[in-house]
């Protein structure tokens, strides 16, 4: 335990952030562990150097955001390793000593990092929905479309359709048109009214009247620049050739929320992102044994915590979206929180007051985020409308939705996702089901009307990441 840092942190977006500048104000040390080669996460993602230009475009909250990330970057009691991926975490319990093993993978091989504790602040991805076409090329996550332009200055089409239910298509349709591309169209699923559901909830709205303000400016200067905004639609399929071209859009019936299907367009494309949400990257809180529980609208799988962020596993702790979907605030706010509760159980001077402050901010943040959620939320019966017979669902296996239901129709006796894995390899891919989770729970649940919590998860299993093999042969550096 000697060589072992006080507290690990993994992930370096908001939460990350937040949790590495308390714990170097308290004195401990700390490593934070982020597979980015810069600190910032997916939100404040940054470019190379040499592309770091027309940083204003992507808003002010991203420029800030972005210099806040760069300066605890350079807070010299703070041990970075970037263009780490971490791809297992061993518990003491595994270890049989009192610290955690991370183990880490480069480009140049692989090393461990020992912690007395670790907070996790994995973060989330696009929430994979299946439609016929979505496995061509040029159909995207949203969040993809955005993390290209941050990532690299690269809009990935010419004409792009964004389509789907979270208002963050607004803010990355803006920004496409900082970058001089004009998005063919941006398509909501919900009906416009919809938005009127925050004035219900007045305190919080305004206490978060700027995201929703610039919500509201994104939407005018899309409609100045003369993008179709499109309310109460959907995309039923992509089509083309080698790769997108086109995708049929249908009108959503008022009364039912469903696709109309006598009532479509074709929208000629180039690229396509959905964004109907997002999942949670929890598979490293599921890999170290700590509990988890099901959020159809919070992310899927996400950690259970107490109050003050703790896991069901002693000195683990949870910050951000991996806790529930929440945003770049709710995320800071939870890693701080987090990392004032390490810093307590390890025996750190923590002001009581402090800690009662990081709880309220934590529960106000909570609050916009559950209201988001809802607003977000396209419902169930719209995502399972979007899929066919022949609509893959395990793209790493290339299994379809047909193949699903006739292999539970012939086996009664698959009730949870692990034994549908085993007789049917859905899961079994390199994504270790991050895409096809979702919709595998829903056609089990459909097929035996079992809960989605008796259904249960595909088991996380090392390596979450992908590792190359010839690393094992050369050991392991510490």
């Amino acid at each position: 335990m000697e060589n072992s840092v006080d507290i690990a942190i993994i992930g370096a977006g908001p939460g990350g952030l937040a949790a590495s500048e308390t714990c170097a104000r308290f004195g401990a040390s700390v490593t934070v562990i982020d597979e980015q080669s810069a600190p910032g996460g997916q939100i404040y993602r940054q470019a190379p150097e040499n592309l770091r230009q027309r940083a204003e475009g992507f808003g002010i909250a991203y420029v800030d955001g972005v210099a806040k990330a760069n300066a605890v970057a350079s807070i010299s009691a703070i041990e970075w390793r970037l263009g780490h991926a971490v791809w297992n975490v061993l518990t003491p319990q595994r270890t049989q000593s009192e610290a955690f093993l991370i183990s880490t993978v480069t480009d140049d091989g692989l090393s461990e990092i020992e912690a007395k504790r670790v907070i996790v602040a994995t973060g989330c991805y696009d929430m994979p929905v299946p439609f016929p076409g979505w496995t061509l090329p040029g159909v995207m996550g949203a969040g993809a479309i955005q993390a290209l332009m941050k990532g690299q200055r690269v809009v990935p089409g010419k004409k792009i359709v964004l389509a789907g239910s979270h208002p963050l298509l607004l803010i990355i349709a803006e920004q496409m048109l900082a970058f001089g591309e004009r998005p063919a169209a941006v398509v909501f699923s919900q009906p416009m009214w919809r938005a009127g559901r925050l004035l219900s909830r007045p305190g919080v709205a305004v206490s978060f009247a700027e995201p929703l303000a610039q919500a509201a400016r994104a939407y005018a200067k899309l409609l100045r620049a003369g993008v179709p905004v499109i309310f109460s639609g959907a995309v039923l399929r992509a089509d083309g050739n080698d790769r997108v071209e086109s995708v049929t859009l249908a009108h959503l019936n008022p009364a039912t929320g469903l696709p109309q299907p006598d009532n479509t367009r074709e929208i000629s494309c180039d690229a396509v992102g959905i964004g109907f949400g997002f999942t949670a990257s929890s598979e490293l809180v599921r890999l170290a044994g700590a509990a988890t529980r099901w959020s159809r609208t919070g992310g899927g799988w996400i950690a259970v915590h107490d109050g003050e962020m703790r896991s069901t596993v002693a000195n683990l702790y949870v910050a951000g979206e991996v806790a529930g979907i929440g945003g770049a605030k709710t995320a800071a706010a939870e890693g701080a929180l987090a990392a004032l509760s390490a810093l307590r159980d390890a025996g750190y001077g923590v002001d009581a007051a402090e800690l009662r402050r990081a709880r309220s901010n934590c529960r106000r943040n909570r609050a916009f985020a559950a209201l988001l959620q809802e607003l977000a939320d396209p419902g169930d019966e719209l995502l399972r409308a979007l899929r066919d017979e022949g609509t893959v669902i395990c793209r790493c296996e290339e299994i379809t939705k047909g193949q699903v239901e006739e292999l539970l129709g012939q086996n009664p006796f698959l009730g949870t996702s692990n034994a549908l894995k085993l007789l049917g390899r859905t899961g079994m891919g390199a994504c270790q089901g991050r895409y096809c989770s979702r919709s595998v729970l829903e056609l089990i649940s459909s097929a035996t009307g079992r809960g989605v919590e008796d259904i249960g998860q595909f088991t996380a299993r090392p390596p979450v990441k992908p590792v190359p093999i010839h690393h094992f042969g050369g050991g392991v550096r510490d």
